[in-house]
């Protein structure tokens, strides 16, 4: 990853994990797609308000089982050549707009432990986005609103998108 051991002491398996599932990204994008639209609010004077403390999403990744974290690790090792086409996937139907596929795809991991899938899903999506769409409610108040939220966030009954068509506004993904 060109990063000093001695970071790796300091930080959970989980995110060197994710770390490894993601590294060739840079090489794809000059820059993430959440700072692109950031920089355009910023730059049209848009508020820019988050749905999410930082501590919450650290909170959420510490949920993790350590030993569980440590197996993922292993894996993510193992399946380098594994996770590129996985990512392909990933992009292709979120490019095609298959919201539902994605989150089959996103659910299903079978390189994946299935414990470790349902926290993913519970813990890092479901819980968070019922206090997503519970947050941002409060902004629709008379004004359109853009979110920029993870893709992964999005399908699904317990989906933001759902969730905030169930309190009755339309969202288009």
């Amino acid at each position: 990853l060109g990063i000093s051991l001695f970071f790796f002491d300091k930080i959970q398996p989980i995110y060197t994990a994710q770390m490894i599932s993601i590294r060739d990204l840079g090489s794809q994008q000059d820059e993430a797609l959440d700072m692109y639209f950031h920089k355009r609010a910023k730059n049209q004077n848009k508020q820019i308000i988050g749905l999410e403390k930082i501590e919450e999403q650290i909170n959420a990744f510490n949920s993790f089982p350590y030993e569980l974290q440590a197996k993922e690790l292993v894996k993510a090792v193992q399946n380098t050549n594994n996770q590129n086409n996985e990512l392909e996937k990933l992009l292709d139907l979120y490019v095609k707009e298959d919201l539902d596929s994605l989150l089959i795809l996103t659910k299903d991991n079978k390189n994946q432990d299935t414990l470790y899938n349902e926290i993913i899903n519970n813990v890092l999506l479901v819980s968070r986005n019922y206090n997503m769409a519970n947050r941002v409610e409060k902004h629709f108040k008379g004004n359109s609103v853009f979110i920029a939220v993870g893709a992964a966030h999005l399908p699904g009954s317990k989906g933001i998108i759902n969730l905030l068509r169930e309190k009755g506004y339309i969202v288009e993904p």
